[in-house]
């Protein structure tokens, strides 16, 4: 924390560090950051050899209910960086379904696509976020990768989490993608290709009746995952599909189920409605 004079360290909002992703500069004004630099210069001052290796930018707060949290890089800044980033979004619980009273968040999980290299993580909701993000930080900090993340052993018990921690499901959902398991498709990409009126595109729905209910994209097909394999005769083989459902796991499930019937041209719809911010309707009885 000494500064280009020698003698006069600084510390803190005033400061300087390194981004522990990029290697490059940056300047993330944080309480946890002021005082850990400062614990730096006080042991440098009294002549110690410390060195305060940087940050992540990992940040938390409030907007009204919503716990909302990011560590490290966003698609937008791994992009800009010069990175190749996929990204997973999953759906998270504080506790285990089968117990009442779960909160929800979001969580996005960023990877290099080259190396399998966690690059950063948002999470977003009233459950906890703060978890989610805590948990990837130190991801990044050992700079392990999405394969190293979802073997990690973190506790388990179902008033605590799911069985299954929502960060090693993302760390999975990445490592499918990296290794080409199933196409995927940005829900701006599936926009793009309905304005176009191209007759060779159908959007596939696995949702169950209650949520196709609440809202629809419009023009989709509904086809319950539980009922796909009976129905599968109902789809075009020369179309290529967009397959949804909610976050993305249900329609990972049944563009598995479609590969293995040969369908050769179906794509996952990446976060599913959870990343839909277009128009929706709603569907009356169910049909």
């Amino acid at each position: 924390m000494e500064t280009s004079a020698p003698g006069v360290y600084a510390a803190g909002d005033c400061a300087e560090t390194t981004h522990l992703v990029t290697g490059k500069s940056t300047w993330v004004p944080l309480g946890s950051t002021a005082n850990k630099q400062g614990r730096t210069a006080g042991m440098n001052v009294c002549g110690g050899r410390s060195v305060f290796p940087g940050v992540l930018g990992t940040a938390i707060f409030k907007v009204f209910d919503f716990n909302v949290a990011k560590t490290g890089l966003s698609m937008k800044e791994a992009l800009r960086e010069g990175f190749e980033p996929v990204q997973a979004i999953v759906r998270g619980y504080g506790r285990a379904h089968i117990l009442p009273g779960g909160r929800e968040s979001i969580l996005k999980v960023v990877a290099d696509r080259k190396s399998g290299r966690i690059l950063g993580a948002q999470a977003m909701g009233e459950g906890p976020s703060d978890k989610f993000i805590d948990t990837v930080a130190m991801a990044l900090q050992g700079r392990m990768t999405c394969a190293q993340l979802a073997t990690a052993d973190l506790a388990y018990s179902p008033p605590f989490s799911p069985a299954l921690s929502p960060v090693i499901v993302a760390a999975n959902v990445l490592s499918n993608k990296i290794e080409g398991k199933v196409g995927w498709l940005s829900a701006a990409e599936v926009k793009e290709i309905m304005e176009s009126g191209d007759d060779a595109f159908a959007i596939l729905d696995v949702r169950d009746s209650k949520e196709v209910q609440e809202k629809r994209i419009p023009g989709s097909i509904w086809i319950p995952l539980e009922e796909l394999e009976s129905r599968v005769g109902e789809l075009d083989r020369d179309k290529q599909l967009a397959v949804h459902c909610h976050s993305g796991a249900r329609s990972y499930r049944a563009c598995l189920n479609l590969q293995h019937r040969k369908f050769k041209k179906v794509r996952n719809v990446d976060g599913g409605l959870l990343c839909w911010c277009y128009d929706l309707e709603q569907e009356r009885g169910g049909e």
